[in-house]
């Protein structure tokens, strides 16, 4: 087949398998349901801004640096023992002219049908803002189903950290988009402590941080919404990208769509860590 199986619960709840050759790491429920469309990688980017909507406009040039670094992999490294397993895998950042602008580990340990995933990431000291510094993963269709404990049901950011109280809240994915125009940065959320993403059967995923984070839930891309001028120019997808940050960059609250962010405020290069356990639902 050209996967090795890692591990499993005694209870067949989740498997994660890895590919020999890609290097690809997948995992399964109980039935076969995929857990996750692909794993968790490093995610520095977001959507636009008014601190950095267009060339040399605000805190653009800045932030362009580290948007345009490439995640590379290195082969994994697995140890398996009888009750649970550990996979670390190595990465750096570069960008694309062999220039590194960092480097890190993903961790993922397996025990009792619990995920528990780590990144320890560090970037250049020369970086004078970051968009962001967390992962993303990308989730299949039909968990539409959002309840979370952070700071909602408003959006919030850290330099709108009262904007959203800090409790339990019920919504959907599709309800996380704001339609700005143009599509822009929305619907983030500071001080997550857990969240669930489920199907109309109540299968679907469960995640415990270890720490506070920011997170987002959208139906896109950052990517497509970066590209897209209008609303309508969002292509529809049923798949959810899913961003949990250990640090998410202020969005310029002075004005509605400010260029301007206190240096202080301004994230940068360092060492920058998060954790968190998923476990399925089904």
């Amino acid at each position: 087949t050209g996967e090795y199986q890692i591990a499993q619960s005694a209870q067949e709840e989740l498997v994660l398998e890895l590919e020999k050759q890609s290097g690809r790491l997948s995992a399964r429920m109980a039935g076969g349901a995929p857990l996750w469309l692909r794993a968790p990688v490093p995610c520095l980017d977001r959507p636009y801004t008014g601190l950095d909507a267009r060339a040399g406009w605000g805190w653009f040039d800045a932030l362009a640096q580290v948007r345009q670094l490439q995640y590379r992999p290195a082969a994994p490294s697995l140890l398996i023992g009888e009750q649970e397993a550990q996979l670390r895998q190595s990465f750096l950042l570069t960008d694309g002219q062999g220039g590194q602008g960092g480097a890190g580990e993903l961790r993922y340990l397996l025990s009792a049908g619990r995920l528990h995933i780590s990144m320890e990431l560090t970037l250049a000291q020369a970086y004078a803002g970051l968009p962001r510094v967390g992962v993303e993963l990308l989730l299949p269709q039909g968990l539409e189903r959002l309840r979370y404990f952070g700071r909602g049901p408003e959006e919030s950011y850290p330099d709108r950290p009262l904007a959203g109280l800090l409790q339990e809240v019920e919504t959907t994915v599709r309800a996380e988009h704001f339609p700005i125009a143009p599509p822009s940065e929305n619907g983030g959320h500071e001080g997550l402590r857990w969240l669930t993403l489920t199907n109309g059967q109540g299968g679907g995923l469960r995640i415990r941080c270890d720490s506070p984070l920011h997170f987002d839930a959208h139906h896109n891309a950052v990517a497509e919404y970066q590209s897209a001028q209008h609303d309508h120019e969002l292509p529809a997808h049923g798949e959810t990208w899913l961003h949990l940050d250990a640090a998410h960059s202020p969005i310029g609250s002075d004005l509605a769509w400010s260029t301007a962010m206190p240096e202080e405020q301004a994230l940068r290069g360092g060492g920058y860590h998060l954790g968190f356990t998923l476990e399925p639902l089904v």
